[in-house]
């Protein structure tokens, strides 16, 4: 565990952000595709900021920034996803 431990806020944050992936995604298929390219831009915007405010985020998702740069999140946002509500659930359970 980390010296510093990510707040549940920043870890909801994240979460919110990485749904933008998905409604990005339905947007796209939907023939909005500006607003698919929008959506990604806000949510990697956001999710940058939060892996420079709190490094610690990467110990959940070490290839975050890799993921980030070469634009992996459009297809796999699922699976970060799943790290941060797993660490939400186990803070809010008293286990972290």
């Amino acid at each position: 565990m980390s010296k510093n431990p990510i707040p549940v806020e920043v870890l909801e944050q994240v979460s919110r952000l990485l749904h933008l992936y998905g409604v990005a995604n339905d947007a796209f298929d939907h023939g909005s595709v500006d607003e698919a390219a929008q959506l990604r831009q806000r949510a990697t915007r956001g999710i940058r900021a939060a892996l420079a405010e709190h490094p610690s985020l990467l110990e959940l998702a070490p290839r975050l920034p890799e993921m980030l740069d070469r634009g992996l999140l459009t297809y796999s946002w699922p699976t970060v996803l799943e790290a941060m509500e797993q660490a939400i659930a186990d803070r809010t359970s008293g286990g972290g």
